[in-house]
């Protein structure tokens, strides 16, 4: 089993506020969350699908962009 990270360590990793982290969890949207009891922790695979996830939807949303839309 790959260790679990913290949210600090989380953020860390994808450098931002564990608060970003906070408000994400409560929005249900960011990097998926394991709850141990009461705590949050994030696997480090967690952290690359979503870094990979959200780097494919940037990427959909340039192609999808016409010459226009950058005037």
């Amino acid at each position: 089993m790959e260790k679990l990270l913290t949210p600090q360590e989380a953020a860390e990793i994808l450098r931002i506020r564990p608060d970003t982290l906070r408000i994400w969890r409560r929005r249900g949207v960011g990097p998926e969350v394991c709850r141990v009891g009461r705590l949050c922790r994030y696997s480090p695979a967690a952290l690359e699908d979503y870094v990979e996830q959200s780097t494919k939807r940037r990427d959909n949303d340039q192609d999808q962009r016409s010459p226009s839309d950058e005037l």
